[in-house]
């Protein structure tokens, strides 16, 4: 799945998820891992010790759409999940440059 549809078809995002969460909790998080995967694969470089930009863009997208949609929906946790992941990611990469002095 092209990672450009998770934040360019946030309609079509959201008429995925809600159709998966209602034939299967299995589905549902099928579902969720393939649109993360379409995030979050492939190599990363960056500095280290700094944030990677990947997981900054991550983040600004994925809050600038949270903005527009219901708390708590499907579709808003979705995007909550995309910027925790690349939270965890950043507080991880720092940690492990400050673990390595």
């Amino acid at each position: 799945m092209p990672e450009n549809i998770v934040w360019e078809r946030v309609d079509f995002v959201a008429v995925l998820l809600k159709t998966a969460s209602r034939l299967s909790d299995d589905l549902f998080r099928r579902t969720v891992g393939g649109l993360h995967s379409a995030i979050f694969s492939g190599f990363r470089f960056g500095t280290p010790g700094q944030p990677d930009p990947e997981d900054l863009d991550i983040i600004e997208r994925a809050q600038r759409i949270r903005a527009g949609l219901p708390r708590g929906s499907a579709v808003d946790l979705f995007y909550k999940a995309l910027t925790d992941r690349a939270q965890h990611s950043i507080d991880r990469a720092i940690a492990d440059d400050l673990n390595d002095r």
